[in-house]
Order: C-alpha cells, then sequence, then structure tokens
C-alpha cells in the first residue's frame, strides 16, 4: 500500500506545476485541533484562546469511520478548551480530528481612533523641504480594519511552512477475571507542508504504529505489531484564485467525509456565491486497523448548496458506487442539511441510503435507510439549551467485508432506533441542572435511559465544577439505576478530574444468587497543556463488582509543531 501511494504522489507532484493554496474566501478562518481526553458528552481539545478561539465557538469532529459530530465550546484556557458535544452519547477517542470556523475579523489588529492634534498656536519655519506624500490611504473609512484594503498574498508571495503533531497513547488493563492483562500502544504523526514548490500546493503525511497484546495464565497469549497509513496526500487549488480544488493520494473525502477514505483522487470546485461539487474515484481501504486496500473501488459525486457565503444554511446530496473485486457492490445515497444560526435552533441531519436490486436477497429490490443522524439544539444566552437527537442504524447488505459476517435474516431486520432529549437549564449565575431522557428499540426489544444531574461551578473554590447526577435504564432483561458524583479543578494549563460512579444491575431470568451485579468506579484524570506545543492527559480508573474487579491506566501525549 505504501508503494501505490508513494507512485500516485508523484504522479501528482509531475502533472502539476502548482496552483494556489486552499483558503476560504468568506471571511472564516478554519482552526484545526485535536480531542486530547473525553467522556461522554464532553471533549477537551489542544487549542484555546491563544489560538483564537472563544466560548460558544462552534466545533465540528471527523472520526475515520467518516461522521461528523458538533459542539460548541464551554470553557476555555489559553491552551486548551471543552467542548460540550449535541450528542450527550458521543466520546471521540483521543486523537481525533476537529475544526472549528471563526470570522476572520477577529484575528485583524483593532482600529486605534487617532486624536486630531492641537492646532499650532505660532507658526514655525520648515527645516527642510520634501516631496508631497504619495501615499493617503484615501480609500480608508473609520470602522474598517486595519488591513481591510490589503491585497492577499498569492502563493508565490508567501513563505512554504511546515506544522504537524507527533503523539503517543498508552492503554493498560489489569484484570482479575482470569489474571487477564491487556495492553495498546501507539506511536503516530502527521506532518503538513504547506506552499511546498511555492504556488500554494499542500502535502499531508499521517501515519501510527501501534503494539497490541493479551496475557492470561494458558497458552492463549496474543500479540502484534502494526505499521498504519492514515494518510499521504497531496492537493492544490481551491482558493480565491483558483476555485477548483484537487487533492491525490490517502484521504479522508472532503467534498462529503461520509463516503469515507479513499486512496486515490477527489475534484471539486466552488461556484460563485459558494456553492460547491465534485467527484471522487479510488480504491476503498478496509475499515479495520491493517487499512489494506485493492478490493474494493469507488466513484462518487457530490453537490453541496449554501444560501449565502457565511454556510449558515447548506444541504448536501451525493451518489456512490462500489466495486468489490470489480463486481459490481454498492449504491449508496447520502444526504446531509445543516442550519447554524449564531441564535436560535441549529439543525443538523444526514442520512445513508443504500439503492437494492432484486439480487440483494436479504433486503429486496428498493431503496433502504441504513444509517441516519439528526439533531435540533438551542442554546440561550443563559447558558441553558435544549437538544433532540435521533440514530438509526442497520446492516448494509454488502460484498464488502466491513463487519463480522452476520445471516440473512440478519441484515434484514437487525436495527437499533433511539430518540433522546437532553436539557441543561441554568438555575443561577453557576448553577445548572441537566436531564437526558431517550427510548430505544432493536429488532429482540425496546427500552428506556434517563438521567438527572446538576452542576455547580466554584462552589469550593474558584475555577471549581461539581457534577452530581443519578440515572436508570430499563430494557426487556436488564434494570440498571445508579449515580455519579465528579470534581473538576480548571488551571491556567489544564484541569484536574476526578469522578466516582455507582450502578446496581438486576438481569432478569437468573437466580437471586446470580440476578444482582454492582459496579463501583472510581477514575482519576490529569489534562496539561504547555505554550511550547506539549499537551498531556492520563488518567487512572479502578472498577469493582461483586467478586472481580479491573485497574486501568492511560495516558495521551502529543507535540505540536
Amino acid at each position: 500500500m505504501l508503494r501505490i501511494c508513494l507512485l500516485v504522489l508523484v504522479a501528482a507532484l509531475w502533472v502539476h506545476a502548482g496552483l494556489a493554496h486552499a483558503q476560504d474566501d468568506d471571511g472564516f478562518e478554519k482552526i484545526e485541533l485535536r480531542v486530547t481526553s473525553s467522556k461522554p458528552g464532553f471533549a477537551m481539545v489542544d487549542r484555546g484562546s491563544n489560538d483564537g478561539l472563544e466560548v460558544g465557538d462552534r466545533v465540528q469532529f471527523f472520526p475515520r469511520q467518516g461522521f461528523i459530530y458538533a459542539g460548541r465550546i464551554a470553557r476555555i484556557s489559553e491552551r486548551g478548551a471543552d467542548v460540550e458535544l449535541d450528542d450527550r452519547a458521543f466520546s471521540p477517542p483521543p486523537g481525533t480530528r476537529g475544526e472549528a470556523r471563526v470570522p476572520r475579523t477577529r484575528f485583524a489588529e483593532p482600529v486605534v481612533p487617532v486624536d486630531e492634534p492641537p492646532a499650532p498656536t505660532e507658526t514655525a519655519e520648515p527645516t527642510s523641504e520634501h516631496a508631497p506624500w504619495t501615499n493617503l490611504d484615501d480609500e480608508w473609512r473609520a470602522g474598517e480594519p486595519l488591513l481591510a484594503k490589503v491585497n492577499p498574498l498569492r502563493p508565490s508571495e508567501r513563505p512554504r511552512s511546515m506544522s504537524g503533531r507527533v503523539y503517543s497513547i498508552v492503554d493498560q488493563i489489569w484484570s482479575s477475571e482470569d489474571d487477564r492483562e491487556d495492553g495498546f500502544y501507539r506511536l503516530g504523526g502527521d506532518v503538513e507542508y504547506d506552499n511546498l514548490s511555492g504556488r500554494g500546493d499542500r502535502l499531508n503525511i499521517a501515519g501510527e504504529m501501534n503494539y497490541r497484546y493479551t496475557d492470561v495464565p494458558d497458552d492463549d497469549d496474543e500479540s502484534e505489531t502494526r505499521l498504519r497509513l492514515d494518510r499521504l496526500s497531496y492537493s492544490w487549488g481551491g482558493n480565491r484564485f483558483d476555485p477548483a480544488r484537487y487533492e491525490l493520494g490517502r484521504f479522508l473525502q472532503v467534498g462529503m467525509p461520509e463516503f469515507g477514505v479513499v486512496d486515490g483522487l477527489e475534484w471539486g470546485t466552488r461556484l460563485t456565491g459558494g456553492n460547491r461539487y465534485g467527484l471522487s474515484a479510488g480504491f476503498m481501504p478496509e475499515a479495520f486497523d491493517e487499512y489494506q486496500t485493492g478490493e474494493d473501488y469507488q466513484v462518487a459525486g457530490w453537490y453541496r448548496w449554501v444560501r449565502d457565503e457565511s454556510e449558515v444554511l447548506s444541504a448536501a446530496a451525493g451518489y456512490q458506487k462500489t466495486f468489490h473485486e470489480w463486481d459490481a457492490d454498492r449504491d449508496l445515497f447520502v444526504t446531509n442539511f445543516q442550519y447554524l444560526p449564531p441564535k436560535g435552533w441549529n439543525y443538523n441531519a444526514t442520512a445513508w441510503l443504500d439503492l437494492y436490486t432484486s439480487s440483494d436477497t436479504a433486503k429486496g429490490a428498493g431503496l433502504d435507510l441504513t444509517q441516519a443522524y439528526a439533531n435540533a439544539i438551542r442554546r440561550f444566552a443563559s447558558g441553558s439549551s435544549a437538544s433532540f437527537t435521533y440514530t438509526h442504524m442497520a446492516f448494509p447488505e454488502t460484498d464488502r467485508q466491513e463487519f463480522t459476517p452476520v445471516t440473512e435474516e440478519q441484515l434484514a431486520d437487525d436495527h437499533s432506533d433511539r430518540l433522546a432529549f437532553t436539557g441543561r437549564l441554568r438555575l443561577a449565575r453557576r448553577t445548572r441542572v441537566y436531564t437526558t431522557v431517550g427510548g430505544w428499540t432493536d429488532e429482540d426489544e425496546d427500552g428506556g435511559d434517563a438521567e438527572l444531574g446538576v452542576d455547580v461551578e466554584d462552589l469550593l473554590a474558584d475555577r471549581t465544577l461539581i457534577d452530581l447526577s443519578a440515572f436508570g435504564s430499563r430494557g426487556r432483561y436488564t434494570t440498571s439505576i445508579g449515580a455519579r458524583l465528579g470534581f473538576a479543578y480548571y488551571t491556567g494549563s489544564g484541569r484536574w478530574q476526578l469522578d466516582y460512579e455507582f450502578s446496581k444491575n438486576q438481569f432478569d431470568g437468573f437466580s437471586s444468587a446470580n440476578n444482582e451485579l454492582p459496579q463501583h468506579r472510581v477514575r482519576g484524570s490529569r489534562d496539561v497543556s504547555t505554550a511550547s506545543g506539549w499537551d498531556f492527559s492520563a488518567y487512572a480508573e479502578v472498577d469493582v463488582w461483586d467478586s472481580e474487579n479491573a485497574v486501568m491506566l492511560g495516558f495521551y501525549l502529543q507535540r505540536s509543531f
């Protein structure tokens, strides 16, 4: 695979003499960021106020699977920020890529008014004479940014630059059950060369080496080491000087990320007013750790409409045709709608629809909804919010092996649907109550879950947050109730976090000796971001059941440059 990517990369460098670097010309700046730690409903990221972010900025996350999740910054420091996610059930893994889109005027130098000099009391003889000034800045008007009349630099006028990160992730688990020990070690990085040839092009390289092992008392120990190439791509164009954008190599598709990673070529162009459309073609790496490629191929096209260049209101649609070992496979349609005004209700909905033919025996001919995600959220100036989230999941019938093989009955019937409401109400300046109520159904059963909690800022000391909640769920065979208590202390460079959770799980259909399972969980974590580009997150967790226990330790270390 590495050889294939290198060949297409060399071909791209040879074919293209260079167009300008991709940069939006819509008055907004995109700030890329990474998740350093998370828990359901919240994520800490490695960018803060020094990078131009502010409380209330909207953030989008792009997991490798192609899903898009969103949230808003709730708390911020100079080098990091807490993002409150629209979907309280989502917990992005460390290293997940994200993006914030902020007004470009935020980075403009403020205009300092200049008082008129006092009138001279007497006329002094000039000591020297010079020609009249020729640069009078006559076009500048009061209230404009100082750089309002400055022409943007062309790529040939900009210096080359390099940025990136290296990271290490370690997770270690010791379980008393069968004296089991599991370890997962990851070392990776990514680098971006901007304006590589002096013509605005960009080279991106990202990869990871990981080692995983399982140690048990018998002879069933397992271990493996893998090297994975996440990205190797070369892109050019897509800026104010040239609306067409090209990317070649291995990358997550830009026009419609829902189509996933491709080993090939993507082309897209921007029309006057901000509408975009494009095409892509290439191999599809397998959705496993190895990221092997060559068995599945795809061609896709998409169109994205925006109401104006602010992109507050947008809609997109795309079609992807896949081939497995060069035989026709999947016909996938993806639609997306977003309405993201600064105030009022925000809406985000994405649907994956598969078109089947009579040869698809499990599904039958017709259009079928395979996957859906819809979210409506309203945030108020007081800090309160209300959110509705709907998710739908089902197996697609494909020849491509993305999942563990299932039977035709499972393909036809297995599904999961969930509708949830999350509300947050600001009772006082430092106190907020929240609740989540959800209901779900699948091919076997249905049930519900609920949580009610309160968080209080600065109760015990400044820059602290105390979070207390009770929760419960009811299914066909299991009933759970429990409570959580969390304490966080925020510093100028990060936070300390301590959580305790107790739950009691009741299983129907078992004898009284085996129908209850209590669980205690204690977790402590520390997050730090430094001015020199280091981000560090470490955790320790202990889980205790009736007669078993487990200890988990881990850390995330990142150096940005």
